[in-house]
């Protein structure tokens, strides 16, 4: 049961909304842009969580609008309170629907009107999407750069965001790249910085993750939704690395 969210806005990569202007000028309408799942063609069907955007802009912080969803087929949706974003978007609204085995290879329309726009402009986008579950290939769900925090928090909550409510059968398999210059220390000091920050402040629950660990010299940590029946002992294979201790 999804209780308060703190969802990192993902405007990096949905949209391209960072950096953009707040101070709506007289008579100007706001864009609206209407984003459906990351990555969708990719769902598992198992329990996990998908979000849908929508964003009008420019828009006053005292502006107060509302969006009202409707989704055909009729799926159950959750709305996101918007006093529980991190970094808030004043003019972006969400929610949240959960991918079941019954959804697949369903077409998903989606309409929303935003209430509280300026008189006479437009305030209805629609979007669609497919709902195609992958049973063979990992789906990627998050990726960061290993040593750079800055975008790090967002990408690991977008991770248990999606997995939270999954079923028991597909876990987070975080892939950890690192080189020849690396230590098995180093690789388990990121390990329990990660698995803290994903336990402590995410409250992600401890079995339903795991690491790997890949040679590949760019520095980047890759999480994929992982079959359960795959899992193995990441403490194992880093005593394995040819790397020194």
């Amino acid at each position: 049961m999804l209780t308060r969210i703190t969802i990192a806005v993902f405007a990096i990569t949905l949209l391209g909304l960072v950096g953009v202007t707040w101070a709506q000028e007289a008579g100007e309408c706001p864009k609206i842009e209407l984003g459906g799942p990351r990555g969708h063609g990719k769902y598992f069907g198992r329990g996990e969580i998908y979000l849908i955007t929508v964003v009008a802009s420019p828009v006053g912080r005292d502006t107060e609008i509302r969006a009202n969803w409707e989704l055909s087929p009729s799926i159950p949706y959750r709305e996101i309170d918007d006093s529980t974003v991190m970094n808030p978007n004043s003019g972006a609204r969400y929610i949240s629907f959960v991918a079941t085995p019954d959804l697949r290879n369903v077409t998903v329309n989606v309409s929303v009107r935003i209430d509280g726009l300026p008189p006479a402009c437009p305030n209805t986008k629609t979007t669609s999407f497919k709902v195609q579950y992958n049973d063979e290939s990992p789906r990627e769900i998050a990726r960061t750069p290993r040593n750079d925090r800055r975008f790090e928090e967002g990408n690991y909550y977008e991770l248990t965001f999606t997995l939270r409510e999954a079923d028991g059968s597909v876990i987070a398999l975080i892939v950890v790249n690192y080189s020849k210059s690396d230590t098995k220390t180093k690789l388990r000091e990121y390990v329990e910085r990660v698995s803290a920050l994903l336990t402590d402040k995410f409250s992600f629950a401890r079995e339903k993750f795991s690491f790997a660990f890949n040679e590949k010299n760019d520095e980047m940590v890759v999480a994929y939704g992982w079959p359960t029946e795959k899992q193995h002992s990441w403490e194992t294979d880093v005593e394995k690395l040819p790397i020194p201790d």
